[in-house]
C-alpha cells in the first residue's frame, strides 16, 4: 500500500483513520551528513533550538517528522 501525504499532520490523521483495518508501522534508517547530530538531538529532545545554528537543524526536522508519524528511526551521522 502506498500512502502519499502533503504533510505530517495529514499522514498522521490518515494512519489513525486506518488503524482498525490495517496495521501500519514505519521504520526509518536516516543517514545524516557531516554535523553535530548528537548535540542537535539532545536539544530537540528538550524542545529547544540548537544554539549554534540560525535555523532549525535538518536532522531535528527529520526527528520531528518521525515522531509525528510514530515511526521508529535509526539515525547515523558522520563526524571527523
Amino acid at each position: 500500500m502506498l500512502l502519499i501525504a502533503e504533510d505530517a499532520a495529514s499522514l498522521h490523521a490518515s494512519r489513525r483513520a486506518r488503524r482498525d483495518d490495517v496495521s501500519v508501522s514505519f521504520r526509518v534508517f536516516h543517514t545524516a551528513g557531516l554535523g553535530r547530530i548528537i548535540e542537535a538531538h539532545e536539544y530537540w529532545k528538550r524542545k529547544e533550538h540548537f544554539p549554534s545554528e540560525v535555523t532549525i537543524t535538518f536532522s531535528s526536522q527529520f526527528e520531528q517528522f518521525y515522531h509525528d508519524i510514530g515511526a521508529q528511526a535509526y539515525i547515523v551521522g558522520y563526524n571527523r
